[in-house]
């Protein structure tokens, strides 16, 4: 009987299917960027800047950073120390972009 938990144990870890995370956000001024990059260990995604919003999904967890692809005058702006974990959402809040000087 053991031997057979032992078994169910290990085939129930060997399939199991990593679920991934999502990172959503917004951009200040809602016209100035084009798109979003997020960067780890795993995963490199990106995703479009609609209205000042965007969301990407299906990012493994741990680490990241976010890079946003900004229209001049504004300037490429880097996120970086964001957490993804399993199965949730995490909100980045609002970004403002800044200027090219």
């Amino acid at each position: 009987m053991p031997v057979m938990l032992l078994l169910a144990v290990i085939c129930f870890f060997a399939f199991r299917t990593e679920l991934t995370g999502s990172v959503k956000g917004s951009v200040v001024p809602a016209d100035g960027a084009t798109q979003v990059w997020v960067l780890s260990a795993k995963d490199t995604l990106q995703a479009a800047v609609r209205n000042g919003s965007f969301e990407i999904g299906g990012i493994h967890p741990g680490p990241c950073a976010i890079v946003i692809e900004a229209i001049p005058p504004y300037k490429r702006t880097t996120r970086t120390g964001i957490e993804v974990f399993e199965g949730t959402q995490t909100n980045v809040g609002q970004i403002q972009l800044d200027q090219v000087k």
